[in-house]
């Protein structure tokens, strides 16, 4: 006989943590922890140690860097978000992870809801116009920021999918060139302060720059 048989589940539950390893490089704002935020059925202590010591096998970027703890954070989260409750429906939690981390970030924390596993890119893309009045000689780019690779955001700039004008008429190439130089980020808040950063300095290398938002 299967003695687990109708026992329930554990209920979800919300975790929140910050990267542990001070060498992790922070650019959107340096004096702000990097927030790791999720949902489990296990304890949320237990859940980043597990994430951390590997034994999940679920985060390179937890095993890398390290998870410190930040339940207190949580803590301060208005009541009615719901952050310290535990939750049968997964979607339930999921909506909850939501609104904890639009109250974080309408704070000014820098927070990343996919455990630092998603990887961002700057692109440069050439823009080439034969019929304009010099434009396209080597000094006018567009420049964006994506989670897939440059080569299939470029794509999707091509086939409109990612409407912008300029990208999409003009676009000729990517510029590896000049992107080599520009490191790839775990937090989206880094990546779009690189693509401005990234637009700045092409600007005033005097380069006609399309994007950079």
């Amino acid at each position: 006989m299967n003695s687990s048989k109708g026992k329930a589940m554990p209920p979800y539950r919300i975790w929140l943590g910050e990267v542990e390893d001070p060498r992790f490089r922070q650019y959107f704002d340096s004096k702000r922890p990097q927030l790791l935020l999720g949902s489990a059925r296990d304890d949320p202590l237990e859940r980043m140690e597990k994430l951390t010591n590997g034994s999940l096998g679920t985060s390179e970027f937890a095993q890398t860097h390290g998870i410190k703890p930040r339940m207190d954070l949580l803590e301060s989260v208005p009541r009615e978000i719901g952050a310290l409750g535990s939750y049968r429906k997964k979607d339930d939690a999921s909506e909850v992870r939501r609104k904890v981390s639009d109250h974080l970030l309408a704070l000014g924390y820098v927070l990343d809801p996919a455990g630092g596993n998603e990887v961002y890119t700057i692109y440069v893309i050439n823009l080439v116009d034969d019929s304009a009045t010099g434009l396209g000689l080597g000094k006018w780019v567009y420049v964006g920021e994506t989670s897939k690779t440059p080569e299939e955001r470029f794509a999707e700039h091509k086939a409109g999918v990612r409407h912008n004008e300029a990208a999409r008429d003009y676009g000729q190439d990517l510029n590896y060139g000049l992107m080599s130089a520009i490191p790839q980020v775990r937090f989206k808040q880094d990546s779009l302060w690189l693509e401005a950063h990234t637009g700045e300095a092409l600007r005033e290398d005097g380069y006609e720059v399309e994007g950079a938002h």
